[in-house]
């Protein structure tokens, strides 16, 4: 499944990282000399090796840091919840942690050069934007649903931080390993073009989550479906907004690295984002909720049939 390939990926990079020998003070690796797969070698046609270049790989350092960091976070989330049972911390920590995150892995990598302080800066606005709207919204409400079940056991409590945490680690790749890279790539013209992007994505984003809040806190429209503004064009804006943000700073943190193989790694953060919003968490629970709520509403039966899942229909948006 798409769960263990990740976890096959990440459990791979984490056993790599740790046969490299990392010193914080130059920020490079030392690489063994001994091969890692010497007593098992692939060997070419010509009778040559295959040799694995550790080097071309994620620079350790920018992964560890990542780790660490999302890691003891989220550690400490379960810790308070485990004990107080209280719902206010998890989006406040969870989310926080790529804004701590990302800070962090560009004052101690110190590469990258602009372009880390671009991607820095676009993941920490988007990271304390999400964070603060969803920690004010359950000051509002006090429980989240979504969560009643999932810390109904110790077991389910863990699990949910370490999702969590792994939602954190994979999707701050590119930034981690792009902040320690130690020669620069200059930006360009698609560079811009992708921090546009994900402006783009990130104004849609915003835009969806306060209209969606607007419409479930006046007591006319609680509770009927939302249907205006980037809802009447998405049935999930807000996701989709969520996935172009993620994809653009892929793309604006992979031109920055050196090796196919770690642009390749980057790939991981959109793919995971999509996966998670498309097929675990977001849509589906979403879809499942409204169907519950509104599956009998002729008007909620319309409006399915003609809006679509996920990418906005630009064409109606511009009509109106």
């Amino acid at each position: 499944t798409a769960m263990r390939a990740v976890a096959i990926c990440l459990l791979g990079l984490m056993a790599g990282a740790e046969a490299l020998a990392f010193h914080p003070s130059t920020n490079h690796l030392s690489i063994p000399r001994k091969p890692i797969f010497a007593n098992d070698p692939m060997r070419l046609r010509g009778g040559g090796l295959i040799k694995m270049s550790i080097s071309s790989l994620a620079n350790a350092g920018g992964l560890v840091t990542s780790a660490a960091i999302v890691g003891g976070m989220n550690a400490v989330g379960f810790v308070i919840t485990a004990v107080t049972g209280t719902h206010l911390v998890t989006d406040l920590i969870g989310t926080g942690a790529f804004a701590v995150s990302s800070i962090a892995s560009l004052l101690i990598g110190q590469g990258g050069g602009t372009r880390a302080v671009v991607s820095t800066l676009c993941i920490t606005s988007w990271s304390i934007r999400l964070a603060s709207f969803l920690f004010l919204r359950i000051l509002k409400t006090k429980k989240d649903a979504r969560l009643s079940e999932v810390f109904s056991t110790p077991l389910k409590m863990m699990l949910f931080w370490f999702a969590s945490a792994m939602w954190g680690f994979v999707c701050l790749i590119p930034h981690s390993m792009l902040c320690f890279q130690r020669e620069e790539v200059a930006m360009r013209g698609l560079d811009w073009l992708a921090a546009s992007c994900f402006a783009a994505g990130f104004a849609i984003e915003s835009i969806a989550d306060w209209q969606k809040w607007i419409h479930k806190r006046s007591r006319e429209s609680a509770h009927t479906l939302c249907s205006k503004g980037l809802w009447s064009v998405s049935r999930h804006p807000n996701y989709f907004g969520e996935i172009v943000v993620w994809t653009a700073l892929c793309l604006l943190d992979a031109s920055g690295l050196r090796s196919r193989n770690e642009v390749f790694l980057s790939l991981l953060s959109p793919a995971f984002i999509s996966w998670l919003l498309i097929s675990v968490s977001g849509v589906p629970l979403a879809e499942k909720k409204m169907e519950e709520r509104f599956g009998q509403d002729e008007d909620y039966r319309l409006y399915k049939a003609n809006t679509p899942l996920l990418v906005p229909n630009i064409l109606k948006l511009l009509r109106k």
